[in-house]
């Protein structure tokens, strides 16, 4: 995980393991200082990633799917979405994206 900006629904817990593991690790969570503020709008944060270079890690796919093909098809792009599978446990979570192991998440 190059950069990455973690969605407001997670646990506020993650960015900080992820930084446990490695201080130099660049991650934001919605509403952290220098990333969009909280109940920023699914096609704003896709703004975001385009101009930021930077991974969603969110668990939504109910509206946000939708949102990426509209962003898609106006012709943007992101840095990417890492889906995280319903019900993974916070420690298998911070391990793959520490890591980079796609068990606790789909693409």
């Amino acid at each position: 995980m190059e950069s990455a900006i973690i969605d407001e629904k997670l646990s506020l817990r993650l960015g900080e393991a992820l930084r446990n593991m490695n201080a130099d690790i660049d991650v934001l969570r919605i509403g952290d200082p220098g990333a969009p503020p909280l109940g920023t709008l699914d096609p704003d944060i896709l703004d975001y990633l385009q101009s930021a270079q930077r991974a969603l890690v969110t668990d939504n796919r109910t509206s946000m799917p939708g949102h990426r093909t509209e962003h898609a098809a106006a012709g943007k792009h992101h840095g990417g979405i890492i889906w995280v599978r319903p019900k993974t446990g916070f420690k298998v979570l911070v391990n793959a994206l520490y890591h980079g192991r796609p068990g606790c998440m789909a693409s």
